[in-house]
């Protein structure tokens, strides 16, 4: 494989014809060398779908950011980029963004006395996944003072899949580390897969200081573990999720 770099990237506005590339399996392909992917549509699967009950929560308009603990090494990341810790006599308002938040939330020592006083089952090996929201990122919709950081996932390393939502959700609890908001946990599938859309297009945030902003959309998450011999989503982790995006949303940022 190639190894290219990014000179510019533009934004460009057309009314040419756009055309929805998909593949079988896993939905990735390369274009130009590029290892690309595209989302799953769900719609042909939503009568399976609605065997289950979710967990409903609100999809935060943010960025990435992702704190784990492999092999005993602490770090943080976001989509692409694995950042350096800073030096010891790095004072906390020079640190970058992420950095600056798992120190300020000590998500590093948190996650070690986790694992040191884990459950016979809980993994050593784990990433806690989240959105980035505040103050200098994606125009602080929410209008936060300063940053936070939202969790709505926890990955085991290891095995490559999702820790139940409920221990996700008990974790978070008891290291007081905030998650997305969950807006239902006992939530039933309309008849109509529509219906989702339609919701979406006109709610409200319940997050930050800013209740007239439309929200980006919603995320399902099954409740319970789904059986193997269940295949909905191309990439299932044991779990059923997915999510329905406002059609509003962009145009009212």
């Amino acid at each position: 494989m190639k190894e290219l770099k990014i000179l510019k990237i533009e934004k460009i506005s057309s009314s040419s014809k756009r055309y929805d590339i998909t593949v079988e399996d896993n939905n990735n392909f390369f274009a130009n060398d590029i290892l690309v992917h595209n989302c799953e549509n769900l719609y042909n699967k939503y009568e399976d779908m609605r065997r289950f009950r979710y967990y409903v929560s609100e999809k935060l308009d943010g960025t990435s950011f992702s704190a784990y603990l492999k092999d005993g090494e602490f770090g943080v990341c976001g989509r692409h980029v694995n950042y350096r810790e800073p030096s010891l006599e790095t004072p906390l308002d020079k640190m970058n963004v992420y950095w600056k938040m798992a120190k300020k939330l000590d998500i590093e020592n948190k996650m070690r006395k986790m694992v040191a006083e884990r459950d016979p089952g809980l993994p050593s090996n784990i990433a806690f996944q989240g959105e980035l929201v505040g103050e200098g990122i994606q125009k602080n919709l929410y209008k936060l003072k300063g940053q936070k950081v939202c969790f709505y996932n926890a990955f085991i390393i290891d095995t490559q899949e999702y820790l139940p939502y409920e221990n996700f959700l008990r974790i978070m609890k008891e290291l007081e580390l905030d998650t997305v908001p969950i807006l239902d946990d006992n939530f039933e599938l309309p008849e109509r897969a529509l219906d989702l859309l339609e919701k979406a297009d006109v709610t409200t945030t319940v997050f930050g200081n800013n209740p007239k902003q439309l929200i980006e959309g919603f995320v399902y998450v099954a409740k319970g573990e789904i059986p193997v011999t269940t295949r909905i989503t191309r990439s299932s982790f044991n779990r059923l999720s997915f999510k329905s995006k406002s059609r509003t949303f962009d145009m009212n940022k």
